[in-house]
This record gives structure tokens, C-alpha cells and sequence, in this order.
């Protein structure tokens, strides 16, 4: 049986590389599924789904908002707890914009002159998360 609401969520954002965001909240906002962005508040039924690259917002019980800008994975919501594992995430606040405009440019000029080695996916998802950490940097 779920937890009562007034208990919160407890939420976890992890790469391969280690936990991104790992605390309690009120509500998980703009996780980009598959099929739309989705919302997660406390009770949430239980959810499987594929992530696309986008931004997901946790808001903690002090009312402060953590953005990161995420790549692609997996969420997974039960019993109050929301685990989100994607192949990479980023505070927006701790973005390095001239590193992800680089990016977006490598990626861009890989796509415009392909090659037999070219890997389109791959290059493709680098300029969806490059093009996506310049559109929601936030300064600090």
C-alpha cells in the first residue's frame, strides 16, 4: 500500500557515472517520456517508461526547484519512490553553455558531411542534448 501523500517522494536521478539528485520531494515535473512530458506527485501509480532527452524538474519540500537537463533512460515510479536513470543529466545551473554550443557544432558539422564511420544516432542524440543544455542554461 502507497504511503500517505503528506509523506512526499523520494527521488533519484542517476547516470552510470554516479546520483545526479537524490533526496525527498513534493512533486517531479516535465519528465520527458517517450510519449509527452509526464508529472509525478505523491501516490503517483506505478509507472515504467522510456525517457527521451529533456529537462526534468524535482521541487524538494522546501519549495526549491532542481532542473537537469537529462538524456536518455528509463523512469520508474512505486510506492512513492522515483528513480530516474538516464545516460546523462546536468543541473541547469552548472551548465558550461560554450562547451554545449562546441558540442552542438561538432555534432552539426558530423551530420552535414556523413562518412561510412558516422554513427547518425549517436550524433543525432549529441545534438538533441547539446541543443537542449544551451536552451535551459541558467546562470547559478
Amino acid at each position: 500500500m502507497a504511503a500517505p501523500a503528506s509523506q512526499g517522494l523520494t527521488v533519484e536521478i542517476r547516470t552510470p557515472e554516479g546520483d545526479v539528485f537524490s533526496g525527498d520531494a513534493v512533486k517531479v515535473t516535465r519528465v520527458p517520456g517517450s510519449k509527452g512530458n509526464m508529472g509525478i506527485l505523491p501516490r503517483h501509480a506505478p509507472l515504467m517508461s522510456s525517457l527521451e532527452v529533456g529537462v526534468a524538474s524535482v521541487v524538494d519540500k522546501a519549495g526549491t526547484e532542481w532542473c537537469f537537463v537529462t538524456g536518455e533512460g528509463f523512469l520508474e515510479v512505486l510506492d512513492n519512490h522515483v528513480l530516474v536513470l538516464v545516460d546523462s543529466a546536468e543541473d541547469i545551473t552548472e551548465i558550461d553553455v560554450s562547451r554545449a554550443q562546441a558540442a552542438a557544432k561538432r555534432a552539426s558539422e558530423r551530420l552535414a558531411k556523413p562518412s561510412s564511420s558516422l554513427d547518425r544516432g549517436r550524433a543525432e542524440a549529441a545534438l538533441a542534448r547539446a541543443s537542449m543544455r544551451i536552451r535551459f542554461a541558467r546562470p547559478s
